[in-house]
């Protein structure tokens, strides 16, 4: 961590939609995640800690198997949410790493 922070707070914990995430589109948005990884890079190097609470799992299964409709019923949803869920860390993984931030998935 860098420099000690003068916020009245050392810790964060931001909560990313899926809606964010795609841009109220069917993908990932890349651009998107980016610009947010970007931000909590800033924060993290002014010496905040902070937690991603991510969601966006099974939007990602849901493009990576070329579905386009809302699925309904909890055991397809987790599988898509299986499917997504690895995709989604190593998103995360490449746009942090490009800040030297290393990612971890806690459940």
């Amino acid at each position: 961590m860098a420099k000690a922070s003068s916020l009245p707070y050392h810790r964060i914990v931001a909560k990313f939609g899926t809606k964010l995430l795609t841009g109220g589109g069917d993908r990932l948005n890349q651009a998107i995640m980016s610009s947010l990884v970007a931000q909590v890079a800033q924060l993290h190097q002014q010496g905040l800690e902070l937690i991603v609470v991510s969601s966006g799992a099974i939007a990602s299964g849901r493009y990576k198997l070329g579905l386009t409709k809302e699925v309904r019923g909890i055991p397809f949803k987790q599988v898509l949410a299986s499917v997504g869920q690895g995709r989604l860390m190593y998103a995360y993984e490449q746009l942090f790493s490009q800040h030297n931030i290393t990612v971890a998935q806690l459940y």
